[in-house]
């Protein structure tokens, strides 16, 4: 059984949590959370909590870090980098009744949710999260600390790129390629590539000529944890 930290424990870190308890293969020993965010935590697990310093400055632990949603891919990110700095493990989960073809390869820090299918000769690149029910076809490659909504479907030959958001129920068709940092909605259907930065919302084909960033500010996506 391995031991693993878990960092953040908000909207995603609380799913994350059940995903870990529900699977033999790993014991939760720790949690960080920020300043202020203590009380978020249940009583009976109060006991698991550290501090931020602790954990970078302590004992090598395997890691996995639970911040997800919109703009938030960006924070994963960073804390990922730093406590893979600091001499620390990142770790994958791979829920046990999803399918991952013996030729796909996964990054480290990856989330994969049950019913999943990852079919032959994909990437997915590290800290990237494939909610349940997502299909990704094969030969596609998805880049680092992407984002992908429950029931999307990838088609072949995609390319996806780094610090992407995909939404509920979307799907990318067979050899589009998604440029870094855009934004799907939800429903959204695309079947012609896409630049960097984009945002493509369901009823229009059209790209909004806005970067993906300040339309996160607009909705207030970028609040979400």
């Amino acid at each position: 059984m391995d031991k693993v930290t878990l960092i953040g424990f908000g909207t995603v870190g609380k799913v994350v949590m059940d995903l870990f308890e529900s699977e033999d293969r790993f014991q939760v020993e720790s949690i960080v959370v920020s300043r202020g965010f203590e009380s978020t935590i249940p009583e009976h697990m109060k006991n698991l909590v550290i501090p931020w310093s602790k954990f970078v400055d302590g004992r090598p632990r395997n890691f996995f870090v639970c911040i997800g949603y919109q703009d938030l891919n960006k924070r994963r990110q960073e804390i990922f980098l730093e406590a893979l700095g600091a001499g620390h493990n990142p770790i994958n989960f791979v829920h046990s009744r999803s399918f991952l073809s013996r030729s796909a390869s996964l990054g480290k820090g990856t989330l994969i949710m049950p019913s999943v299918t990852v079919e032959n000769n994909v990437s997915i690149g590290d800290g990237t999260f494939l909610w349940s029910g997502t299909v990704v076809g094969h030969d596609s490659c998805i880049g680092d600390f992407s984002f992908i909504s429950a029931n999307v479907s990838i088609g072949g030959e995609a390319r996806l790129g780094s610090n992407c958001v995909v939404g509920l129920g979307s799907v990318i068709g067979n050899r589009v390629t998604v440029g870094d940092k855009s934004l799907l909605g939800a429903c959204v259907l695309t079947t012609s590539s896409i630049p960097e930065d984009s945002v493509v919302i369901r009823g229009s084909d059209r790209v909004i000529e806005m970067p993906s960033h300040e339309f996160l500010k607009l909705t207030n996506f970028d609040h979400v944890n």
